[in-house]
């Protein structure tokens, strides 16, 4: 088990860096006078595990940065003794402080990962994902802008919930062999943007009522708009484009994979 809790300094900003090809990963807020609260338990006899945290930050009136790299490094590539590698109780638990500015970078491998950003400061994220299934949840405002929001999908299911809660500005995401459930309900920010590769999982994709939408492909043909657009063949537009309370601007490339859409909480 590795534990480590570093106290939060006045402003301070965090990149969180973490690689873990197995076992299972869950965010979620903790204190407000903690930067963050690591506890990783991990197979040392697969594993290689470390946890780096570097202060930074030069001046007084800068707001403090800061680093932290989270990792779980095979031992071996080869035979486990019939262990499969999904099954590795690798299991990271890391609790971050309200109102630190947040930059998170995670590649999974095939680690299950529960992402609670509820109320938490995320500016970007990028996240590659692998077989294990992943959710991330927005259930509360973010008090800043998401400006950045990358996820690169891999065989296991994906699961994005309450994008307007989480202010997400700007979406890019790939699709993989599962499905993903895209929801955008939130009350903001009022202009967003999405490129969508629907992969070959497909996609569903669920709209707020006050979300104006339009949707461009990109580079392919669009079947018959659904329920409650209008258009043709190259774009799509909801019928409360003019007059919702935010919009979102989609280019989605669906190639061959089933693309469904609904309306509500």
């Amino acid at each position: 088990m590795i534990r480590d809790r570093q106290p939060r300094s006045g402003r301070q900003a965090l990149r969180a860096t973490i690689d873990l090809p197995a076992g299972k990963l869950e965010i979620s807020r903790g204190r407000p006078q903690d930067l963050f609260d690591l506890k990783l338990s991990y197979c040392r006899d697969h594993f290689k595990a470390r946890s780096v945290f570097r202060p930074t930050g030069q001046k007084p009136e800068d707001i403090e940065e800061a680093s932290l790299f989270i990792t779980a490094e095979s031992l071996s590539e080869g035979d486990r003794g019939g262990v499969g590698i999904s099954r590795e109780p690798n299991w990271l638990s890391l609790n971050l402080g309200t109102g630190v500015s947040l930059d998170l970078r995670l590649a999974l491998g095939e680690a299950e990962a529960l992402l609670d950003m509820t109320a938490l400061s995320v500016t970007r994220m990028d996240v590659h994902a692998g077989s294990g299934p992943v959710t991330i949840r927005f259930m509360a405002g973010n008090p800043r802008n998401l400006g950045r929001l990358q996820f690169i999908a891999g065989s296991g299911p994906v699961r994005l919930e309450g994008l307007g809660w989480g202010r997400v500005v700007s979406l890019e995401f790939h699709g993989g062999a599962g499905e993903a459930f895209m929801d955008w309900n939130g009350p903001g920010p009022s202009e967003a943007a999405a490129l969508l590769d629907a992969g070959a999982g497909g996609l569903y994709i669920k709209f707020p009522e006050e979300l104006g939408v339009s949707v461009r492909g990109m580079g392919k043909i669009l079947p018959s708009p659904p329920g409650r657009f209008h258009g043709d063949a190259e774009a799509w537009v909801s019928s409360n484009w003019e007059t919702g309370e935010r919009r979102l601007t989609l280019i989605l490339d669906r190639g061959q994979s089933p693309v469904r859409v609904s309306w509500g909480r």
